[in-house]
């Protein structure tokens, strides 16, 4: 999960430059990569895992603190690169939404607040 985090870090710093951001923006591969990292990495944070077969299912037991807190950590570079990518572009604001990104970003949030367990990292919340 460090180099998801260390990726989308340095894309986010360079997506601040609007020349930077529009290149992005056009790149599909860099948007559909960045489209399945934010898919899984939301997927893990609601308590699903990875199969062999690349389909995902809900965990039976709560994973380790440290790799919850992984996944926030990359879920949080990945959602602020989507945020600036976005920013004054809704071809981009509508390809987040027509993957269900911003329902499952929703549902997500909406769990974490109800969750009496505790809270979620700083990256996370800042994110």
């Amino acid at each position: 999960h460090a180099w998801v985090t260390c990726w989308s870090t340095r894309l986010v710093k360079q997506s601040l430059q609007p020349e930077e951001r529009q290149s992005f923006a056009e790149d599909e591969e860099l948007l559909a990569r960045l489209g399945d990292l934010l898919e899984h990495h939301l997927a893990r944070l609601a308590g699903f895992a990875a199969e062999g077969d690349g389909s995902m299912r809900l965990q039976k037991e709560a994973p380790a603190p440290q790799v919850v807190a992984a996944h926030e950590e990359a879920a949080a570079a990945c959602l602020k690169l989507a945020r600036n990518l976005a920013v004054g572009n809704p071809e981009i604001q509508g390809r987040w939404w027509r993957r269900g990104l911003v329902e499952r970003l929703a549902v997500q949030a909406r769990c974490d607040l109800a969750a009496p367990s505790g809270e979620r990292s700083a990256a996370w919340c800042e994110a």
